[in-house]
């Protein structure tokens, strides 16, 4: 009877689940019934998930553009759709052709999917303004050598820590620039339990999606080909995400300074209970810092916390996974030229300072970072010296779900690493040989 009642909610779930795709893919379909032009001025609809920050550009631009060009929201919010269901939303309603969405906003590491949907920006956005961005960001722009994208903003992995539990270790002005310029792994356990012995201390995101393999190249012991400022498919598949998997392992079951829900946790859920459980470390982004919707009812505790890099293996460097977000502009927009006309405001200088005061998304631009500019150096030192990529290719998205599947499996420790890579790439080059047919 339990098992008949259970199947009737998971059913009646399903249904509800499909009906809020269809009801959203349908919505976003059914804007071309909009003309383009209204009293005069164009339209152009911008799909991203709009906080206050994207609100606020929108109206500013709307200002400034009054009678001429008016930006329209179209909400795809993270507290209600998954950054992969996001993703499935938009391929959706771009591959219909009959969309009315202008611009669209797409993870970095989605350009290469979507770029068959998108604009070549080249003639769109002069030389001037791409030379104005910082490289490491234009290099996410790009798919076969077409400009396909312009970056909104930048994000880079970090280790937080709560200010006022640490002030009650010796030497912590020491300790917290330590922190800052990057502890080793073996510090960092030892400070841990010595000082936290007796609950956790740090939570990292090991649930099964990218966030583990962002978690993952931050630990991976440096190489040679670990040099350059991106990681390949091949080196996710290789002995060193073996040696990262196990060291996840050990820091739940060796050295018990992480507790085993973090293989169940994401970046909202990881924040959560590290403020409510008290948890001195955990991984984050720059930008969560202000995020009060992935904090909750937590993010009272917000000022607690301070942030550096993340740690590295004695001998190695650190390194911190690129995040963030680029604008495409849809090949099937009436107005292209209204379009980019929005992509380089989004580029403006002051645009930027807006996101990075309000919001802590990094800016994109070269003139922000340096001496006496409003970011500090800190974080282009970051980029430059220790930022990491990710595969740039097309099915990345579909080869991460098949590996942080196996992954998270062996960090949990119900499969052993070397075997949990093995599968993950039996079933990658069974992909890549079925779709190569």
């Amino acid at each position: 009877m339990k098992l008949k009642l259970l199947e009737k909610y998971n059913l009646i779930f399903l249904i509800f689940f499909v009906s809020i795709i269809f009801i959203l893919v349908f919505n976003l379909l059914s804007l071309n019934t909009s003309p383009v032009e209204e009293d005069g001025f164009k339209k152009v609809y911008y799909a991203d998930n709009i906080t206050a920050t994207h609100k606020q550009v929108i109206d500013l631009f709307n200002q400034e553009y009054k009678g001429k060009i008016k930006v329209i929201p179209i909400n795809l919010p993270f507290t209600k759709f998954t950054t992969n269901e996001r993703k499935e939303l938009l391929a959706r309603s771009l591959r219909s052709h009959n969309s009315r969405i202008d611009v669209f906003a797409i993870d970095q590491i989605w350009v290469s999917r979507f770029s068959k949907w998108a604009v070549n920006l080249d003639e769109l956005i002069n030389i001037s303004i791409q030379d104005s961005i910082l490289p490491e960001l234009l290099f996410t722009c790009y798919h076969e050598e077409q400009l396909k994208s312009i970056p909104l903003y930048v994000d880079l992995g970090v280790l937080y820590y709560r200010k006022d539990m640490l002030k009650k270790i010796p030497n912590y002005e020491q300790l917290s620039q330590n922190i800052k310029e990057s502890l080793t792994w073996e510090e960092f356990i030892n400070i841990n339990q010595k000082y936290f012995s007796d609950q956790p201390a740090y939570v990292f995101q090991g649930r099964a999606y990218e966030g583990l393999i962002c978690n993952l190249i931050e630990v991976m012991k440096s190489s040679p080909e670990m040099d350059n400022d991106q990681i390949n498919l091949e080196q996710l598949l290789e002995k060193r995400t073996e040696d990262a998997v196990s060291f996840f392992h050990n820091l739940i079951y060796k050295y018990e300074i992480s507790p085993p829900k973090v293989t169940q946790f994401n970046e909202v859920q990881s924040y959560r209970y590290t403020l409510k459980n008290e948890v001195p470390f955990f991984r984050g982004w720059v930008s969560s810092i202000k995020d009060s919707l992935a904090f909750g009812e937590y993010y009272s505790e917000i000022d607690k916390l301070g942030f550096g890099s993340i740690p590295h293996f004695q001998g190695d460097s650190p390194k911190s996974a690129y995040g963030g977000w680029n604008l495409m502009i849809s090949k099937t927009s009436d107005d292209k030229k209204a379009a980019a006309t929005f992509l380089k405001f989004i580029l403006s200088d002051r645009v930027q300072k807006i996101f990075y005061k309000k919001s802590a998304y990094l800016p994109v631009v070269k003139s922000l970072y340096g001496e006496g500019k409003i970011v500090d150096d800190y974080f282009y030192e970051i980029m430059k010296n220790h930022g990491v990529h990710r595969p740039k290719i097309e099915n990345y998205t579909k080869y991460s779900d098949i590996l942080t599947f196996y992954l998270n499996e062996a960090i949990i420790g119900n499969i052993k690493p070397e075997k949990a890579i093995q599968r993950a790439r039996d079933e990658i080059d069974n992909h890549i040989k079925t779709t190569n047919k």
